[in-house]
C-alpha cells in the first residue's frame, strides 16, 4: 500500500467515510501530494538535496499514481523546491485525495456511496469497508515512536499526522511526547544524518507553507 494511501486513511473517519484531519484549513490534495513525494523516495526514485527533489531513477514504478507524478515533477533538470514539487503535484493531479480513494474502493478497502443516495449532486462518502489497512497505518504511525531507527514509511506518516493534526489521536500519552521530540529532532541540513531523515525534514518544513 502507498504511504499516500495510509495517510489518506488515518484522516477518514470509518464509519461517515469523510475525511476529517484534525486541522479543518488541511487539504487533502496538499496532503497526499506530500505523501507521494515520500512514496517516490521509498522506491528509489527521488533524491532530496538542499531542499528541492529531483527525479534519481526512469525506471517504472509499481502504481499509476507514482508514474504520474513522476511525468508531472521530472521535467526540470535541476529539480524543485519541495514546497513547489507539493503544489504542483496537488495542482495538476486534482483531486489527488480523492483518486487514492477511489484506488481504496477498487481494491474492496472502502465502500463508495452518496449520501443521500436520491440526489445526484450529493456528496460521496467513503466509509471503510475493513478496518485491517487503516489499523495497519495506524501501527505504522505508532512504530515511528517505538523504533531505534524510524523506516522513511514511519516518518512520512508522522509527518504527514503532524500535519493533518492526527498525531494525538493515535499516539497518546508518553509516546505523544516522544513524536513530539522527534518530529522537533528533525535536522533541517545534510550534516550528521540519514538521507531519509533529511527528507523527512524537508517535507515537514514545506508543509508548514501550506
Amino acid at each position: 500500500m502507498l504511504i499516500a494511501e495510509q495517510s489518506i486513511l488515518l484522516v477518514l473517519e470509518p464509519a461517515s467515510g469523510v475525511l476529517t484531519p484534525v486541522r479543518a484549513h488541511i487539504d487533502p490534495d496538499v496532503l497526499a501530494a506530500a505523501a507521494l513525494l515520500f512514496d517516490l523516495a521509498e522506491q528509489q526514485r527521488l533524491r532530496y538535496e538542499a531542499d528541492h527533489v529531483a527525479l534519481k531513477s526512469s525506471l517504472p514504478v509499481s502504481h499509476p499514481l507514482l508514474g504520474q507524478a513522476l511525468r508531472v515533477i521530472g521535467t526540470p533538470s535541476h529539480g524543485l523546491r519541495v514546497s513547489a514539487a507539493i503544489d504542483l503535484l496537488a495542482t495538476r493531479m486534482a483531486p489527488l485525495a480523492r483518486e487514492l480513494l477511489d484506488g481504496l474502493v477498487r481494491r474492496d478497502h472502502l465502500h463508495r456511496a452518496r449520501r443521500p443516495a436520491w440526489w445526484p449532486w450529493a456528496p460521496i462518502h467513503y466509509p471503510i469497508r475493513s478496518l485491517q489497512a487503516r489499523n495497519e497505518a495506524v501501527a505504522a504511525l505508532q512504530g515511528a515512536v517505538a523504533a531505534p531507527q524510524p523506516s522513511l514509511r514511519q516518518l512520512a506518516l508522522l509527518v504527514l499526522g503532524e500535519y493533518a493534526g492526527q498525531i494525538a489521536q493515535y499516539v497518546p500519552g508518553d509516546a505523544y511526547d516522544q513524536a513530539t521530540r522527534l518530529l522537533m529532532d528533525l535536522p533541517l541540513t545534510r550534516h550528521e544524518t540519514t538521507a531519509d531523515r533529511a527528507l523527512a525534514a524537508g517535507i515537514r518544513h514545506a508543509l508548514a507553507d501550506f
